[in-house]
């Protein structure tokens, strides 16, 4: 709590200097962790007014970090559960990055959670895989987690139990990592895979 009240009192000043103007880039930058404060408290009106100010600051600037607001635009829709506008983001983000970097993994990684939502579980799994991908490229092993995390819930979606316990036992290996656990949300990660798992398990059990 103490921290995220003293990255806000932080941003304040930012965005409410005193005999200084800051480049847009910088406001932009600023925005997006605001979002994502507000994300992490769960206030996502507030979320959602600054990824909005965050792509205003970076077109105005026309910053490189056009597809990691899209991802943020996309990810806040995702919670507020408009999904599809939340998917039209997430493609815009694909088409700024590129396809092949870190952000594109993101990107896919929100349509994957998009299609889920959708019920849509075999292009879920698909687009999982595609990040999947990308993520080892890159060597990041929480995105990893996430990544078999989606295709086991996805696996879990078609009633394929086998697949679905063979991703989740997968993720749940790759978030006992310590480059996982430096994040501090390893153990809700673990958590969540250990609730599934026992969802899995047979009634006789």
């Amino acid at each position: 709590r103490g921290d995220k009240d003293s990255a806000h009192e932080t941003l304040r000043e930012l965005f409410n200097p005193v005999g200084i103007e800051y480049p847009e880039k910088v406001l932009s930058r600023g925005a997006m962790i605001k979002s994502l404060l507000y994300i992490d408290s769960g206030d996502l009106d507030s979320a959602s007014k600054w990824s909005d100010k965050a792509e205003e600051f970076c077109r105005a600037s026309k910053c490189e970090s056009l597809q990691v607001v899209y991802n943020l635009k996309g990810r806040v829709l995702l919670l507020r559960d408009k999904v599809s506008d939340s998917q039209i983001y997430a493609k815009k983000g694909l088409g700024a990055s590129g396809g092949s970097g870190v952000e594109s993994a993101n990107s896919l990684r929100l349509m994957a959670d998009a299609s889920l939502a959708l019920e849509d579980y075999s292009q879920a799994e698909k687009l999982y895989g595609q990040a999947l991908v990308l993520d080892k490229k890159f060597g990041l092993p929480l995105k990893i987690a996430l990544d078999l995390l989606g295709m086991g819930r996805a696996s879990m979606g078609v009633k394929d139990n086998d697949r679905a316990r063979e991703y989740l036992i997968r993720a749940h290996d790759v978030s006992k990592s310590s480059s996982v656990r430096a994040y501090g949300i390893s153990g809700d990660i673990q958590e969540d895979i250990s609730i599934l798992l026992k969802t899995l398990e047979p009634a006789d059990k």
